[in-house]
């Protein structure tokens, strides 16, 4: 750049060009050899070479490489002490009655309603009454159950169609993936929109499903559980 950038224009002309006058009591550049007056805008000028002005740190990759190596120590600093605060072991679990939940929606359903004895190691976390409004209505209850090793399995009982519950749990009631009998009962299994399986029985008065990630054996400890125990009256 050169060191003439802050000179000032004369709006007067003189000699038919328009004169460039430099701020008064301004000492001309002593690296600059010009011709003619010497406040006059001169037609040769020489400042030898100029700095770049910009910053140290654009210059080079090797500039910046060594200019982000103290902010990346530092974050790392930062993570390392907030790790040191940190709670490693997990959220509690959170539970429900599931038995107190049943028992009171058996007062108000017309369908059967059983309450399995599930494994005492699976923690039942949550559970809902679903009135569904559309295709004539009816209900879902259903209980969820985290395993003992952290995967998920929802019991569900309802009154609607075989092919509205599995719709409701987001499945194609034909998209069977095959059958599973465990004590003589006969379960249909279809797969869900996230790709979990999901385990129905049709017992006539009352339609019952089970979904989730829990394993297989899972499901099927859970199927024993649910035909061993008896409708509530």
């Amino acid at each position: 750049m050169c060191s003439l950038a802050f000179f000032q224009r004369n709006p007067h002309r003189v000699g038919g060009r328009r004169n460039m006058s430099w701020p008064a009591g301004f000492a001309a550049h002593p690296g600059i050899a010009s011709h003619g007056d010497a406040g006059s805008w001169p037609e040769v000028w020489n400042t030898g070479p100029v700095a770049s002005n910009k910053p140290r740190i654009l210059q080079n990759q090797r500039d910046m490489l060594l200019t982000m190596i103290p902010l990346v120590l530092l974050i790392a600093l930062v993570a390392g002490i907030s790790g040191l605060w940190s709670n490693p072991d997990p959220a509690p679990v959170g539970s429900i009655d599931e038995t107190l939940a049943l028992e009171y929606d058996a007062t108000i359903v017309d369908f059967p309603i059983r309450i399995p004895d599930a494994p005492s190691e699976w923690q039942p976390n949550s559970g809902q009454r679903v009135e569904l409004e559309e295709d004539g209505g009816g209900i879902v209850t259903w209980i969820g159950y985290v395993t003992d090793d952290n995967l998920y399995l929802r019991y569900s009982q309802s009154g609607i169609s075989a092919q509205r519950l599995v719709e409701y749990h987001y499945g194609d009631i034909n998209n069977v993936l095959g059958t599973e009998t465990v004590d003589g009962t006969t379960w249909t299994l279809y797969r869900a929109g996230n790709g979990e399986p999901i385990w129905l029985v049709d017992l006539d008065d009352v339609r019952i499903a089970m979904t989730g990630s829990a394993t297989e054996a899972q499901f099927t400890t859970m199927a024993e559980r649910i035909m061993a125990v008896e409708p509530l009256d």
